[in-house]
C-alpha cells in the first residue's frame, strides 16, 4: 500500500491510503500525549459568502466610530469639533497705582576755567585790535575757465559740423522740388543733387552751397533747400548753428 501511495499518488487507492495514514498518526499522537486540547477538523464551505461578512464588518466599524465620536462630544463638548459653548473663563484684572514721573532740567555746566599761557618775552595786552585792510580785487589774477575747459561768457556764434554736435537738426518741413525745364529739354527723367546747408539757431536755412549733381538741377536744388525748416541743433544744452548735407531727388512724372 505504501508503494502504491508513492508511485500512484493521483489514484483513488493512494488518496485512501493517505487519509488512513493521517488518521493513524492523529490517533497515535492523541494516545502518546493526552491533553485537554480538542482536535477539530476544518471543513471548507463552498456556499459561504465572503462579501456578506465584509459588509457586516464595515457596518460594525462605522457604528463603533460614530459611538466613539459622539461619546467624546458629549463628555467634553468644548474640545471636540466646535469652538466651545461652555461658560467663558473669568479674567481678573488688577489695577495698581503708579506714581507720575516728572522730568527735571539739569543746571547748565559751569564755565571752563581760563588757564594762562606762558609767553616768552614781552607780555601780550588784554585787548588786541586788527587794523582794517583794503583789498584790491581788480588787481588779483583770476582764472574764469570752467571745469570742463570752456570759457565763461556767451555761447559762440560760430557754426559747428554735424558730426561734432550732440543733438543734430531734424527736418520739420520737406519741400518737393519742381522738375527743371532745362532737365526736361535734356530728356532727363530723374536726378539727384547734393547740397550743403547752414541751419541757424531758429531752424531756418541761412546759407546753401551746391556740392554735386547734374548742372540742370543746381538752381532748383538751391532754391528748394532755402525753403526747408529744421528743429535747431544743440551742443552741451545750447542752440548752435550747424553745417549739414542733404540730398534732393528729382523725378519727372
Amino acid at each position: 500500500m505504501q508503494i502504491l501511495h508513492i508511485r500512484y499518488h493521483g489514484s483513488l487507492l493512494s488518496q485512501l491510503a493517505m487519509q488512513e495514514d493521517h488518521r493513524r498518526r492523529l490517533n497515535r499522537l492523541s494516545l502518546d500525549k493526552p491533553n485537554d486540547v480538542q482536535i477539530s477538523h476544518r471543513i471548507k464551505h463552498h456556499d459561504f459568502d465572503l462579501k456578506q461578512e465584509y459588509s457586516r464588518r464595515i457596518i460594525q466599524s462605522i457604528t463603533a466610530a460614530a459611538i466613539l465620536v459622539g461619546g467624546s462630544f458629549l463628555y467634553n463638548p468644548e474640545k471636540v469639533l466646535t469652538v466651545g459653548s461652555g461658560k467663558p473663563k473669568t479674567v481678573v484684572m488688577s489695577m495698581e497705582q503708579i506714581p507720575e514721573t516728572t522730568q527735571k532740567a539739569l543746571p547748565p555746566a559751569p564755565p571752563r576755567p581760563v588757564v594762562p599761557i606762558a609767553v616768552e618775552g614781552e607780555e601780550i595786552p588784554d585787548s588786541v585790535t586788527i587794523e582794517p585792510t583794503d583789498l584790491d580785487v581788480d588787481a588779483l589774477p583770476l582764472n574764469l575757465a570752467l571745469a570742463a575747459g570752456g570759457p565763461v561768457g556767451p555761447v559762440s556764434d560760430e557754426p559747428m559740423n554735424i558730426g561734432d554736435i550732440d543733438y543734430k537738426p531734424h527736418l520739420l518741413t520737406l519741400i518737393m522740388p519742381a522738375f527743371p525745364e532745362q532737365a526736361r529739354k535734356a530728356k532727363l527723367k530723374q536726378g539727384e543733387a547734393r547740397v550743403k546747408l547752414l541751419v541757424d539757431k531758429k531752424g531756418n536755412v541761412e546759407k546753401v552751397e551746391f556740392v554735386t549733381g547734374p548742372p540742370p538741377f543746381k538752381e532748383e536744388a538751391i532754391s528748394t533747400a532755402y525753403r526747408y525748416r529744421f528743429r535747431p541743433g544743440k551742443h552741451q544744452g545750447e542752440v548752435r548753428k550747424v553745417w549739414m548735407e542733404v540730398s534732393i531727388t528729382f523725378k519727372y512724372d
